[in-house]
C-alpha cells in the first residue's frame, strides 16, 4: 500500500508520525529516506514520544544507534548517515537491531538497503517547493495496510 501525503508544517509531520505510532510494535524496521533537514530526526522524536519515550532524544548520528525503552518495547534508533553501504555496519548486531523483537527506526535508510528485511515501513520525505512554503514537505509512505491504518490519504 502506498499513501502519498503533503505536510504544511513541522507540526504536521511530527501528527503525522503520532498517527502512525499505535500501528507499530515489535518486529517492526521504519525505514526514512529524505535529504539533509527534511525532517527524518523530527518524525523520529514524534514517533518516539508518541511510544512513551521520555527524556531526551537525538540523532544517534556518531553513535549510529540509540537504544530506548517504551514500557516491554524495545526501541533502536538508528543514523546511518556516516555509512557508505551496508557492509559498513560492521560490528553492529544487524539481526537484533533489523530482524529482532524491537521497533527499529532508521533514517537514511537507502544508505542501507540491502541489509533492511523484506517488509518494512518505508517513509521518503521531500520538500515540497510548491507554493513558497519552506516547512512544506511531500511524504510518501509505503507498507502494509496495517502499518498504515489511520493515516489517510493526502
Amino acid at each position: 500500500m502506498e499513501v502519498t501525503l503533503r505536510v504544511r508544517s513541522l507540526q504536521e509531520t511530527e501528527e503525522l508520525a503520532r498517527r502512525l505510532a499505535p500501528n507499530l510494535g515489535a518486529g517492526t524496521v521504519v525505514a526514512l529516506r529524505g535529504p539533509l533537514g527534511v525532517g527524518k530526526t523530527t518524525f523520529t522524536r514524534a514517533l518516539l514520544r508518541a511510544l512513551g519515550v521520555g527524556g531526551r532524544i537525538t540523532s544517534p548520528s556518531f553513535n549510529i544507534v540509540k537504544e530506548y525503552m517504551a514500557g516491554d518495547l524495545e526501541i533502536y534508533h538508528m543514523d546511518v548517515y556516516r555509512l557508505e553501504g551496508p557492509e559498513d555496519l560492521g560490528d553492529l548486531d544487524v539481526d537484533r537491531y533489523l530482524y529482532g523483537d524491537g521497533l527499529t527506526v532508521v533514517e537514511w535508510a537507502d544508505r542501507v538497503a540491502e541489509a533492511l528485511p523484506p517488509e518494512y515501513l518505508s517513509v521518503s520525505m521531500d520538500y515540497d517547493t510548491a507554493g513558497g512554503n519552506p516547512e512544506g514537505r511531500i511524504m510518501v509512505l509505503r507498507g502494509s495496510s496495517a502499518l498504515l491504518e489511520g493515516v489517510g490519504r493526502g
